[in-house]
């Protein structure tokens, strides 16, 4: 007999082509009989979708109530290559709610297909584990409800104020079961900064929904729009700043120290008034001018009051709303003159301009009784500045301002006018 020599077989080309034909014939089997046979494999953690309506639903106002999400296992076939990749994704599962026509619990069948992005995919649905589902059927309704803030232990630095928390938004709409959203009465948020304050602080809280006794509610299908809530508290600086006043339209040669005035609120004397603002606003704050006085508007007996205006962004601390501005008179006195000494001044040019009257009588002048008694009706003076007036033709009435140049300590109380008549110049 003779021996097989394998060394030979393989350098013979008629041999050679024959082994690799029969290689790849055995190969092949081994790939098709591994890779391509068919196969089932179970897919975990599948989402049951809650959010489909039947039109009867959608009529009745029920809506489907789960506080958690739903899972189930799908049980799949088809190709071995193909069926390994599959994920959770791949399946959509939903309740067959076709007949639900009343609220409550129902036992309802669940459905499973090709999600979309898998609907290519060569594979079928054998079974779903568990076949049924428990759901509670409802109607929805909504409540707002404002926020509560619960602040403990929080206190400013000297020379700070902290200002009442709040939040953004001020209130939360809460949905639920009809039966159940009743018992929601208000919710709360509890910040847990503490301490000495001298900024503001943000801080995201968590909203706890309450009931009318102010107890918390434990229930998992009422759902605020906000889970969470941003809760600003304030701080600002104060500061003790002086009010004012100030003169204006003083006669010529008028000395505004001889007005003595003090300020006063609720018949008690002021000086200054304490607000509080950001830091970088109350800095800049000097003093708060409360308004203007002209010597026309103080009288004898005269008190003027004034509204207490604060910056934007300005926190009035002392809860001042009014400030009456009342005038020393000790030593004053007042004389009726008429003044027959009027100046006309800033004509215009296209005008005639023609005093009806001479004179103005029962002009009252205050001031010092030695001061008074010491002038005559030449002292005093009438000017009208024609810059200041909207003329027309033909006869009217304009005002005329007084003064006596030759007493700084003298004023005219009120308001006066003079007769003229006014013609336009022919070209």
């Amino acid at each position: 007999m003779r021996t097989l020599n394998l060394h030979k077989v393989i350098e013979n080309k008629r041999y050679a082509v024959v082994l690799s034909i029969f290689l790849s014939v055995i190969l092949w089997f081994i790939i098709a009989m591994t890779f391509s046979q068919t196969t089932e494999q179970t897919i975990p953690g599948v989402v049951v979708d809650l959010s489909g309506q039947s039109d009867i639903m959608q009529e009745m106002g029920l809506n489907i109530i789960s506080d958690e999400q739903v899972k189930v296992n799908v049980r799949v076939s088809g190709e071995r290559t193909v069926v390994g990749g599959l994920k959770a994704s791949d399946i959509k599962v939903t309740p067959d709610i076709k007949g639900i026509t009343s609220p409550g619990v129902n036992k309802v069948q669940l459905k499973a297909e090709k999600s979309e992005r898998a609907s290519n995919l060569m594979f079928e649905i054998v079974s779903i584990s568990p076949k049924t589902v428990e759901l509670n059927f409802n109607k929805l309704e909504s409540v707002k409800v404002p926020i509560e803030i619960e602040l403990d232990n929080v206190s400013a630095q000297e020379g700070y104020t902290v200002q009442a928390a709040y939040t953004a938004p001020t209130e939360i709409t809460v949905s639920g079961p009809k039966d159940e959203i009743s018992i929601v009465k208000t919710a709360r948020v509890k910040p847990t900064v503490t301490g000495v304050l001298t900024e503001d602080v943000y801080e995201s809280c968590e909203v706890t929904l309450l009931d009318e006794s102010g107890n918390e509610i434990e229930n998992k299908n009422l759902t605020p729009d906000y889970k969470t809530v941003t809760v600003t508290i304030p701080v600002l600086k104060t500061k003790e700043i002086p009010m004012t006043v100030a003169f204006n339209n003083l006669p010529k040669g008028f000395k505004k120290d001889s007005i003595k005035y003090r300020l006063m609120h609720d018949g008690q004397p002021v000086e200054t008034i304490q607000v509080a603002a950001k830091k970088h606003v109350v800095d800049k704050l000097e003093e708060l001018q409360l308004g203007y006085i002209s010597p026309p508007e103080i009288g004898l007996d005269k008190t003027l009051t004034f509204e207490v205006v604060l910056p934007s962004g300005v926190l009035n601390v002392s809860k001042y709303e009014k400030i009456e501005v009342e005038f020393d008179m000790t030593g004053m006195t007042s004389q009726v003159f008429t003044v027959s000494t009027i100046n006309m001044i800033n004509k215009p040019s296209n005008y005639d301009i023609s005093l009806v009257s001479p004179r103005i009588s029962g002009v009252t002048l205050i001031g010092p009784t030695a001061d008074l008694d010491s002038i005559t009706a030449a002292d005093v003076v009438a000017e009208i500045d024609f810059s200041q007036i909207n003329l027309k033709t033909g006869q009217s009435e304009v005002k005329a301002n007084i003064s006596i140049p030759a007493k700084g300590t003298i004023w005219a109380y009120g308001d006066y006018v003079a007769q003229i008549t006014v013609e336009e110049k022919s070209s």
